[in-house]
């Protein structure tokens, strides 16, 4: 560890401590409803916190925004529109000079498996849409779990054609193969 990271660490703990002492002498002046909404403030920034750090939000956002870019084009020239059926063309499909269209990056084309995951999580297409197998001229959907439960995230993700980036934690790593017709109940929370 640097030092600059372990002063900075030791300035944090410095705070903290100064900040407890402070609420103990305060606590008599001010009274117990105070310190309860003090308190539970505390707790609600450091949930919120700790569910960003396990979410994959932004590459599930990504996905979704390059779908749209990928479908405005016939990049395989059969005259019809549709969206990537596997995700990893959203970056090595070639635009008309040959070169990659990159509307995703490489590390996240990559992140098929825990050996290669993008911000610690792996992603897949999923296979259906409320038991329909994906029509993939009108819909898209994706599915990201994490390489390492509880190490590298703790939330499974999804996103389908809508755009809203739902997650569950399934207390393990797993793929969802189907987009459920109606993810809040199926027990699915927006984290987008």
């Amino acid at each position: 560890m640097s030092s600059t990271a372990s002063s900075s660490a030791d300035r944090r703990g410095a705070w903290g401590l100064t900040l407890a002492f402070a609420a103990l002498f305060a606590l008599p002046l001010v009274g117990w409803g105070v310190f309860r909404v003090w308190t539970a403030m505390i707790q609600d920034v450091r949930a919120s916190r700790r569910a960003a750090q396990f979410w994959p939000i932004a590459p599930c956002r990504a996905y979704a925004q390059a779908q749209t870019a990928y479908r405005a084009s016939d990049w395989d020239g059969d005259g019809k529109l549709t969206y990537a059926p596997h995700f990893p063309l959203l970056n090595s499909t070639p635009d008309g000079t040959g070169a990659p269209i990159s509307l995703i990056d490489g590390a996240f084309a990559a992140a098929t498996s825990p050996a290669s995951p993008k911000q610690g999580y792996c992603f897949r297409e999923m296979r259906t849409i409320a038991g329909a197998p994906i029509d993939w001229e009108q819909d898209f959907a994706l599915c990201g779990t994490p390489a390492i439960y509880g190490k590298t995230g703790i939330g499974t993700c999804i996103v389908s054609t809508e755009g809203t980036v739902y997650g569950k934690d399934l207390g393990r790593s797993a793929f969802v193969d189907d987009f459920p017709a109606d993810p809040k109940a199926e027990g699915w929370i927006v984290v987008d």
